[in-house]
């Protein structure tokens, strides 16, 4: 993990060469995770202001604050612009947010999910019903 020490804080800032001369920084409290899977370098971290944040080979996927303006977008204005959605296929989503918004749709019958990357998934679904590192969710 692309990380800034700053005093006695961690701070994570993602940059880009499709952003150039700017970047987006947060503050780190925990890493539950800093791993290498078989397709990308996966990162959960908790920070202080925007709850467990996704990295993906260094760029944010979501964090807990703001993923509902992605995955709102990304998954009601298909389904509402759509007459009678029954079928959903969701290629990628591991963090599962366009999942849990589709379902919401009561027409909605099957919802498909295809991620190449497995790991991403066990760590959102980890994270997200222990709040925190898989050590934490004894019992789920």
């Amino acid at each position: 993990m692309d990380a800034l020490k700053s005093s006695s804080s961690t701070w994570f800032s993602e940059l880009s060469p499709l952003w150039p001369g700017q970047a987006f920084s947060l503050e780190i409290e925990r890493v539950l995770e800093d791993l290498r899977s078989d397709f990308q370098h996966i990162v959960v971290a908790q920070t202080k202001t925007y709850g467990n944040m996704l990295i993906l080979d260094g760029a944010i996927q979501v964090t807990d604050r703001d993923e509902c303006s992605y995955q709102e977008m990304i998954a009601h204005i298909p389904l509402f612009a759509h007459p009678n959605p029954r079928q959903v296929l969701i290629v990628g989503g591991g963090d599962g947010g366009v999942l849990r918004e589709a379902v919401r749709h009561p027409g909605v019958e099957r919802v498909v999910l295809c991620e190449i990357d497995g790991k991403v998934c066990v760590w959102v679904l980890i994270s997200t019903r222990s709040g925190g590192h898989p050590s934490d969710a004894a019992g789920h």
